[in-house]
Formats: C-alpha cells, sequence, structure tokens
C-alpha cells in the first residue's frame, strides 16, 4: 500500500509554544498503551487529570533543553510526531524531575 503525504513534513526543535499540541499528540497516539493503563486508570473518567499532569511531563522536558532534546514533526501546522532524547550523558547536565521545575 502506498501512502502519500498531502503536506511537506518539517523537523524542527521544539518550543514551550508546542506544549499543548505535544501534549495532545501524546495522549492521542498511545490511547491504549498499558503505560496510560497504568498511569492513569481513570482518564476516560477525569480527561483532565491525564492532560494536566501529561503537559506537567512535557512541560518539564522543555524546561530543561541542557538535558533533553526534543524535536517535533509537523505537517502544515499540526504536530505528527516527537521525539525526546536524554543528552545528559553529552551534557553532563543532570536532569532534574523536581516541583520546582515543573511549576516555575
Amino acid at each position: 500500500m502506498e501512502r502519500t503525504i498531502d503536506q511537506e513534513l518539517r523537523m524542527r526543535q521544539a518550543t514551550i509554544d508546542d506544549l499543548d499540541g505535544i501534549t495532545k499528540l501524546a495522549i492521542e497516539a498511545f490511547p491504549d498503551d498499558p503505560e496510560r493503563d497504568y498511569r492513569f486508570p481513570y482518564r476516560h473518567e477525569y480527561p483532565e487529570d491525564q492532560w494536566k499532569w501529561t503537559r506537567v511531563e512535557y512541560e518539564g522536558f522543555l524546561k530543561q533543553p541542557e538535558s533533553y532534546d526534543i524535536l517535533v514533526i509537523e505537517a502544515g501546522q499540526k504536530l505528527v510526531a516527537l521525539g525526546i532524547w536524554d543528552v545528559s550523558g553529552l551534557t553532563g547536565v543532570k536532569p532534574s524531575m523536581s516541583a520546582s521545575i515543573l511549576t516555575s
């Protein structure tokens, strides 16, 4: 089966402005992932909790560019893929997931 792409794909560095798009993509891309069942067993009853904590997680990655390299792929204006690499082994900056990073 041949696939076609109607729009050109563009890969770029993610920014904090992408946070909502990244959150949406992360939630929609793996709706039946066992990890989602484990972390958000009541996500169907309380989707706002899944949104909030997924967003907090990715915000933490975006606020630590010295520890994480995040790229997104766009088709037009829509984010269609993302990749996150832990680059702390290269930079020597240990990632922090403290509340101050996630909420500041």
